[in-house]
C-alpha cells in the first residue's frame, strides 16, 4: 500500500499505526470494539474523501467512511486487515 502517493494528494493527512496520534483516533464511541485499521485518512475537504476512495479502489481495499462513529456494533471501522478509513 503507498501511502506516499495517498499523501501528496490530499490537503489533510493520513495516520498509520506507528503515528502518533493513530490510538486517538482508532477510538469507536463505543470502547468494546477494538478494531485497528491499516490507515485513517483526516481529511479536511472533499477533494481528500474522492482521493482517498480512488486510492482505495486502486488498492482493493474496503474503506469505511466514518461520520459521528456512534455506531453500537463498530460498523464505524471495517476489516482490520486490509482498511482505509475517511473521517474529519
Amino acid at each position: 500500500m503507498n501511502l506516499d502517493a495517498l499523501r501528496l494528494q490530499l490537503r489533510g493527512y493520513v495516520l498509520t499505526p506507528s503515528s502518533r496520534e493513530y490510538e486517538i483516533a482508532r477510538r469507536l464511541w463505543n470502547g468494546m470494539i477494538d478494531r485497528r485499521p491499516a490507515a485513517i485518512v483526516r481529511c479536511t475537504i472533499a477533494d481528500d474523501v474522492a482521493a482517498a476512495v480512488r486510492f482505495a479502489v486502486r488498492e482493493d481495499l474496503y474503506p469505511a467512511i466514518r461520520a459521528g462513529g456512534h455506531n453500537v456494533a463498530g460498523l464505524a471501522w471495517s476489516r482490520e486487515d486490509s482498511s482505509s478509513m475517511c473521517r474529519r
